[in-house]
Parts: structure tokens; C-alpha cells; sequence
């Protein structure tokens, strides 16, 4: 999925759960709380782990897309570590 594609999809998951008149806005505050309250962390950083892992070998950043590494931060800051050692091979 391209990164232009993103606001769509995450509009329509969360409309899919019932916020019938959410709209995306990239920069919002209340992102974290609806992703805390409707979300599933651990699957979204299995996700995100895979999702690098399918980019291994290759050197060029930008031809990444799409591919982010911030699921490392947040493991830090919610003392995650455990959910990098776990083998995802079953994440959908």
C-alpha cells in the first residue's frame, strides 16, 4: 500500500468499528487514544516486524514503501521487548 493510500484505509477501520464519522487527520491528537481504545499493539508491531523483514537485504530506504521502524520506539517506551523476540511467521 502506498503512503498515499494510508488515510483512506485507516478512515475506513475505523468506520468499520463503529466511528461512523471519523475523519483522518495526520497530525491529530486523539490518534493514540482511538488506536489504545480500538487497536491491538502487539499485532500492529508483529505487523510492522514482518513488514521489515520482507525488506531484508536491500539497502535503498526509499524504495521501502511502505516500511517504518517505529514500532521500535514504541517497543522501548512500553518496555515491549518481548514481542521482538517472538517468531511471527503466524501474524496475519
Amino acid at each position: 500500500m502506498s503512503r498515499s493510500s494510508y488515510s483512506n484505509k485507516i478512515q475506513k477501520c475505523f468506520r468499520d468499528k463503529g466511528l461512523t464519522t471519523f475523519n483522518y487527520s495526520k497530525n491529530s491528537t486523539e490518534m493514540f487514544k482511538l488506536l489504545s481504545d480500538h487497536g491491538d499493539i502487539n499485532l500492529a508491531i508483529k505487523r510492522a516486524k514482518r513488514l521489515e523483514a520482507s525488506y531484508s537485504g536491500q539497502n535503498e530506504f526509499a524504495n521501502q514503501n511502505p516500511c517504518t521502524t517505529v514500532y521500535k520506539l514504541v517497543v522501548e517506551l512500553f518496555n515491549l521487548e518481548n514481542l521482538l523476540k517472538t517468531n511471527d511467521d503466524n501474524v496475519v
